[in-house]
């Protein structure tokens, strides 16, 4: 876990071998604007695989981490994300709630 939570930007080595492990698909024929809402709690490399094979750079990512989650957890999802574009947000500290969905949709419909 402290893998990801040393990562601060998306050049750092721990990215760029992430990358290459689990390369981005880039379909420039692909039309599929999904706008995704993962809630996680813990299981920082099997979030980050999951998050890698479903990747699009036409899509976009709400990821809420759940209250109980370790600060290590929420540190290394903070890495995680950011080996990602802007299409990849993370719910903030204090917008977090049972309802993530919500918070997720607000952000899609600005």
């Amino acid at each position: 876990m402290e893998d990801f939570a040393q990562i601060i930007s998306p050049a750092h080595p721990y990215c760029r071998q992430f990358r290459q492990v689990f390369p981005i698909a880039v379909d420039p024929q692909a039309d599929m604007d999904i706008a995704f809402t993962l809630v996680v709690h813990d299981d920082i490399r099997q979030i980050a695989r999951l998050l890698r094979m479903i990747y699009r750079i036409n899509n976009y990512y709400c990821i809420h981490i759940d209250k109980r989650s370790s600060i290590e957890f929420q540190l290394a999802m903070r890495g995680v994300v950011t080996c990602f574009g802007a299409n990849v947000e993370l719910v903030p500290v204090e917008e977090r709630t049972a309802g993530a969905e919500s918070s997720c949709h607000v952000k899609v419909l600005d």
